[in-house]
């Protein structure tokens, strides 16, 4: 029997709708997942740096736009860990504002995504974003 390995994603986002719509567009993908979220900078950066590398996610999405700590500063602290910039991470973001995608890209960012209106393509970004690889680097909007 042939045992298949769910991908560990890692959600970073403080707003509890767009937890809610993600978990559901996550069911819809026919991939196997496991979902953790979290909800500020703070505890996303304890959870890495205290956390062994082989238990980390597979993917970090992360919401740009977060308390205590946001995306920007998360990616910068990122960029400056030497372990933890092995991470695939996916920004997310209702809206970029100008040079900020650069800066993110620089910082490691694997895509810089406008979170979408429509759950359709919600899905659909969600499962193209779990298919990069790590030359990839792209901004979606």
């Amino acid at each position: 029997m042939r045992m298949t390995k769910s991908t560990s994603i890692l959600l970073a986002e403080d707003d509890p709708d767009d937890c809610f719509i993600f978990q559901e567009a996550l069911s819809e993908i026919p991939i196997a997942t496991s979902l953790t979220i979290i909800h500020d900078g703070v505890e996303l950066l304890h959870l890495l740096e205290y956390k062994e590398s082989e238990n980390w996610p597979s993917i970090l999405f992360l919401d740009l736009n977060m308390p205590r700590l946001n995306g920007m500063e998360c990616m910068e602290a990122i960029s400056k860990n030497e372990k933890l910039q092995l991470l695939k991470v996916i920004i997310l973001s209702t809206a970029f504002p100008p040079g900020v995608v650069d800066q993110l890209l620089q910082f490691g960012a694997r895509q810089c995504i406008k979170k979408p209106g429509d759950f359709n393509t919600l899905v659909a970004l969600i499962n193209d974003a779990l298919a990069i690889t790590e030359e990839n680097q792209e901004v979606i909007f």
